[in-house]
């Protein structure tokens, strides 16, 4: 149920305007993020399905690939490439994790 709220709760940050500034995209990632990791710590408590978890893994793996095509058009400086890079590289860790987790 936590975990319904929480992708429930995400995905108005997950619509796109025509022209996102980068808080609201990294906030979006963000937010993946942390999906990630409460589906994981549901996922090692058994209450939701191997198969959810793929589900949102592939959901996850979408939004990851979206995010890095989609914040360079707002970058503006070195400053909001590191931030960027690191924000999506950390949904990408949380991503891959919480897959190991799945396939164990």
């Amino acid at each position: 149920m936590r975990l319904f709220l929480c992708v429930a709760a995400a995905l108005p940050l997950i619509a796109c305007s025509p022209t996102p500034d980068l808080d609201k995209q990294l906030d979006t990632v963000s937010s993946w993020t942390a999906t990630m990791q409460l589906a994981s710590a549901e996922y090692l408590q058994r209450s939701i399905s191997a198969t959810y978890v793929a589900e949102m893994v592939d959901a996850a793996r979408e939004a990851s690939a979206d995010s890095r095509k989609s914040l360079p058009e707002v970058e503006h400086d070195d400053r909001d490439r590191r931030r960027a890079a690191a924000a999506v590289d950390s949904l990408d860790r949380a991503i891959a994790a919480l897959d190991a987790e799945s396939r164990r």
